[in-house]
């Protein structure tokens, strides 16, 4: 999976950031424990939970 980056993830959608969080965890369990692509998928998750928390708190 591509690596999403805060910047990224504030440029999505809601709908988009849940569809690409269900995508990236799923891409972090499949991947190679200590593989890059796990490290990128885990990077994306916490840069997109970050995204949906922020939106939360402006709720």
């Amino acid at each position: 999976m591509k690596l999403i980056s805060h910047f990224d993830a504030a440029a999505l959608g809601t709908a988009e950031l849940h569809a690409l969080r269900r995508d990236a965890f799923e891409a972090f369990m499949s991947a190679a424990r200590g593989s890059q692509e796990r490290l990128d998928a885990f990077a994306s998750l916490e840069a997109i939970e970050v995204e949906l928390a922020s939106r939360d708190l402006t709720l």
